[in-house]
């Protein structure tokens, strides 16, 4: 479960942080050298009219995540570690699984 977790997020870092040309955006913020402190991570995230933004964030709140236009994950995290009960559904939207996190 949670390593499903660590791959969700790494596949959004992935999708969120990798293109074929760094921006002069990205390459000024990377020469800060930012480094989050835990559990919180490095995001870019737009800024401004045309700006890049390099915050960190902690995975806390309510968490959904849908593909196709299908929920398939539905969960809670605090402080960025899940919890409470998480639940993922199958492509017609019928539950598969259910498991409390601590």
């Amino acid at each position: 479960m949670k390593l499903l977790l660590c791959l969700l997020a790494l596949g959004f870092i992935t999708l969120v942080g990798c293109g074929a040309a760094t921006s002069p955006n990205t390459q000024a913020l990377e020469k800060q050298k930012i480094v989050c402190p835990l559990p919180a991570r490095l995001e870019y995230v737009p800024w401004g009219k045309s700006g890049l933004m390099a915050i960190c964030k902690v995975d806390h709140g309510p968490f959904a995540a849908a593909e196709n236009g299908k929920i398939l994950l539905i969960g809670e995290n605090a402080q960025g570690k899940p919890t409470g009960e998480w639940r993922w559904f199958n492509s017609n939207g019928d539950l598969e699984k259910s498991e409390i996190m601590k």
